[in-house]
This record gives structure tokens, sequence and C-alpha cells, in this order.
């Protein structure tokens, strides 16, 4: 057993070490804290430098909408748009878009719209008639948003712009995307090296086949094909091309994406270009992947030949209500209409009429017989009456109003004798 004096040195002398070892761990954990700290400030700004200096390039605008008078979203300010490019693009202003559409949201809505433009839209340019994918290849992405302020009537704040082989690399780079693939799809065009077989069923495409995918146009329909264009339905390339967005949305909410972060940097670094300032594009890509609820429209119109080239030409009546729609969340009520008179094509003159005045056809046929001597205007609940009002407005004050609690639809028209065709043509 040692002395007391000598136990109680070998004490202070331990309580020294541990002291001593205290300190040490205390420096060790700062420098690890300060590296850390140090190599997060080099990762933001390599990615401020990365960002500013590859991906941030502004473009000259025309200001087209200047005079407000083309506008449909007048009082709207809140309204965030950006206009989305892919393509075959090159650099730059090199090469025709492929895909097209608009991303939106207001501040004040828990969703998101993506609004498709066609390939084919045509769009006149200074007197001359061209198709709106051929925009970016003459005056860059800044002549393509004034031509999409134009047509659809809102301005346009930022443009994205992105070529295929960046999309490839993305969806590679996030492990595939999930999607239900409709039916096999085979393709063959050895002029353009483009060579499709994609089977159908559920499955993960990675980025080459995803991008035949959005790409197939060999089912006869092309880019968009309006398998009926009273109520609004399209078939083709642009509708696979919102599915394939849903799906990629689903895929970038989990969360190992955060991991394939500095990789997907500088994907977009070698093969995007937009004018988003920095805070601005983080704010878009949280408000777009953390949204549930995507609304999806398109140009709504029908295909026309001119000059020997077919073009995919927008209804000016009807384009306006799907714009507001799409983007505001505020839908067009929905509309029956009925043949209760007998004469041959009236309900689809009446749909057609009440379709360009800003109402969504949900279904056109026959009554249960043709003696109706009155036509009956019936709507569902008592917030519909107004527009049920307004329907008996625009056929000329012919009608009978009443409400109906156990119809589907918002609007019930059954046309009677009492209605004469040339009221509505």
């Amino acid at each position: 057993m040692l002395p007391r004096e000598e136990y109680e040195k070998r004490m202070e002398e331990l309580d020294r070490l541990a002291a001593e070892r205290k300190l040490q761990q205390r420096k060790q954990t700062r420098l690890v804290i300060l590296v850390i700290l140090f190599a997060v400030v080099l990762t933001c700004l390599a990615a401020w430098l990365t960002y500013y200096f590859q991906i941030y390039w502004d473009v000259p605008r025309s200001q087209r909408l200047n005079d407000q008078r083309g506008l449909v979203f007048e009082g709207v300010e809140e309204l965030t748009t950006i206009l989305v490019m892919g393509g075959d693009i090159i650099d730059r202003e090199e090469g025709r878009t492929d895909t097209m559409f608009v991303l939106g949201y207001l501040p004040n809505r828990d969703f998101v719209s993506i609004f498709t433009i066609p390939r084919d839209t045509l769009v006149e340019v200074d007197g001359v008639v061209s198709r709106i994918n051929e925009l970016n290849g003459r005056g860059g992405p800044g002549l393509a948003m004034d031509c999409v302020e134009e047509l659809l009537g809102i301005e346009i704040d930022y443009y994205i712009l992105l070529n295929f082989q960046a999309f490839e690399k993305i969806i590679d780079i996030l492990g595939g995307v999930e999607i239900q693939v409709e039916r096999d799809m085979k393709y063959d065009d050895h002029a353009g090296n483009l060579h499709i077989d994609i089977p159908a069923g559920l499955q993960v495409l990675d980025g080459r086949t995803a991008l035949e995918y959005i790409r197939y146009r060999g089912d006869g329909l092309g880019d968009i094909t309006a398998a009926d264009p009273l109520r609004d339905q399209y078939k083709g390339r642009v509708v696979r091309q919102q599915k394939f967005l849903s799906a990629l949305q689903r895929q970038i909410l989990r969360p190992r994406t955060v991991l394939h972060l500095p990789a997907l940097l500088f994907t977009a670094s070698q093969s995007l270009k937009t004018n988003l300032p920095l805070w601005k594009a983080v704010g878009v890509l949280r408000r777009f992947f953390d949204s549930d609820d995507v609304r999806f429209g398109v140009v709504p119109g029908g295909e026309q030949r001119i000059g020997g080239a077919s073009y995919w030409v927008a209804d000016p009546n009807v384009l306006p209500h799907e714009v507001i729609g799409t983007f505001t969340g505020v839908s067009r009520p929905e509309v029956v209409v009925l043949n209760g008179s007998g004469v041959r094509g009236i309900a689809a003159a009446v749909a057609g009429f009440l379709r360009q005045n800003g109402y969504k056809i949900e279904e056109i046929g026959n009554a249960d017989h043709y003696e109706y001597q009155h036509t009956q205007i019936s709507y569902r609940d008592a917030a519909q009456r107004e527009h049920a009002e307004r329907v008996r407005v625009l056929m000329g004050g012919v009608g009978l109003i009443r409400e109906d609690e156990g119809q589907r639809s918002d609007l019930l028209v059954i046309i009677g004798k009492d209605y004469e065709i040339p009221d509505l043509l």
C-alpha cells in the first residue's frame, strides 16, 4: 500500500494526464469539424461556380407581351413559370427541341402544373409560319420563350434547356425509372440511328431505354392525336411523356437521391443551360419534388396540313380556358349534352359551341327518347347554378333550369324541340 503522500501525488498525475487527453480530444474534434466545414464551404463554392459559369446563361427577350392585352392571367403575377426544353442540342442555340412543356405553380396552391406543347405546334414569327420545335435553333431560348408567351397568353419567367445525353445520364444516376409500359414498342429509323425495342409491362427503364420510351412515335399517333377533340381527349407521345414525368417525380422523391446530388450536378453542368438564379432553382426543385399533386394540360387543337406540311394547330377558343384551368386548378365545368329532339347532329353542334365558351364536354349522345318539347338544363349542386344560367343565355335563352343532385356531371343539357340549330350557327 502506497503512503498517503505518494498516493495523492500519483492521483494528481493521473488527473493531469486525463485533462491533457481531454484537451487533445477537443482539439482533434475541432479539427475534424473545421475540416468538414471547410469541405462543405468548398463544395458549396464549387457548386456555385459550376452553376454560374457553366449552367447559368441569361438570354435577351423581346417583351412581346408588354401591352398585357395578350395575357389570360391578368393580375396573377404570382404565377411562376419555367419553359423546359429537351432535344438533340449540341451547344446552346444549336438543334431543335424534341420536347417542350411549361412547369408552373402559384404560391397559394399545393400543386404544380405541367402544360405540354406538341413539337409540331404551328407558330408565326415575323410573318413566317414554322413549327415551335424550330425556335430554339433559330433564335435560342429567348425566342422560344417569347413565342410560348404569345401562344399560351402567360408570361414565361425562366427556361431550362437539356440535351438527350444529359437526360440519359441523369436517369442512370437515379438508378432508372419504374414505369408500366403500355404496349410493345418496336421502331427502326436507320437514317436517324434510332432503334427501339421495349416490351410491354412493368419495368425499370435505364437512361437509354427511357429516352426511347418518350421519343417513340411508331404507334401511328405521332406526337399527339385528337382521339376525341370535342372532349379534349388526346393520345400519342405527349401523353406518354406526361406519364413518364409522374414516374420520374416519384423516383426523385426517394431519400437515396440525396446521395447522387454531386453526380447530378456534374452532369447538369455538362449539358444543361438555364436562366434560373441558383436560389430560385432550389425553390423550384423543392416545390416540384415536394408536391404530391401534379396536374397536366396540353395545347388543345387538331392536325392540319399547310403548304404540304403537317402542323398541330391550337384551338384559340379553348386554349385560354385550358391554360387557366391547368395553372390555377379552377377546372372547367363538365357538361353532358344529349339529343332529345331527334335532329341529327344537334348534340355535337351544341357541345362544340359550349366547349368554345369554356365548358368541358364529358359526354355526347342521345337522350332516352326524342320527344322532349323543351330543352332542359340541370345542375348537380347550387355551386353550378350560375353556370346553368350562363348556358341558357349562350343557347339563346332556351331551356328549363332545375337542380338534380343525383346526376354525375356538373351540368346536363337535354336538347328539346324548342331549340333551333340556326341560333347556334
